[in-house]
């Protein structure tokens, strides 16, 4: 076997290797989205209990309909609701509305 066989073996074996083992690193963790939304909403509680932003009662909305259409088995569009209602208190400016 010459060095050059024996580099390409190596690297292809090596391709293999990687590319099997790859679904293994990139699993997501298995979660469920009920419990997803509830810790979201549980870290918004938080950090919003002592929030001066002048949007707080308007993120305080986005969140409680996150949480509901999450309780109606909704769990992305309520995920994205919860989400949506703590970024807009993040800055302790009015956030602008489309």
């Amino acid at each position: 076997m010459t060095c050059r066989r024996l580099c390409r073996t190596v690297v292809a074996g090596a391709s293999v290797a990687i590319f099997s083992l790859r679904p293994v690193f990139a699993q997501e963790p298995d979660l469920d989205p009920a419990m997803m939304c509830d810790a979201a909403a549980a870290a918004y509680q938080a950090y919003a209990l002592n929030s001066t932003d002048p949007d707080l009662e308007a993120a305080n909305a986005r969140v409680t309909e996150g949480v509901t259409d999450c309780k109606n088995g909704q769990h992305e569009q309520g995920l994205w609701k919860v989400n949506e209602g703590t970024a807009m208190i993040h800055d302790h400016v009015r956030t602008k509305m489309k």
